[in-house]
């Protein structure tokens, strides 16, 4: 994981969020991710990274929803992902 951060900011809901566009990018990070039900901890531990630390705000701020959050997250994604096109 790169030490320096791509810091980037979406809306989502109508709430501007940050998160890191080269953490969003990580295979490693994709990788926790997608493997959320054999290891848990290491999925918060991505998303933690991804929202520069504020992911529990983040949730907060999305009704405390974690399926809000993952939609936040998916929403980071397509931003990253529309601003190299």
């Amino acid at each position: 994981m790169p030490e320096k951060k791509n810091i980037k900011t979406t809306e989502f809901e109508g709430v501007k969020f940050e998160y890191d566009a080269d953490a969003i990018a990580s295979y490693k990070l994709t990788k926790a991710i997608t493997n959320v039900e054999k290891d848990p901890v290491g999925y918060f531990d991505a998303m933690s990274i991804i929202f520069c630390g504020k992911d529990d705000e983040y949730a907060e701020k999305l009704g405390g929803s974690a399926a809000k959050l993952v939609q936040l997250y998916e929403a980071c994604v397509q931003d990253s992902v529309a601003a190299k096109n």
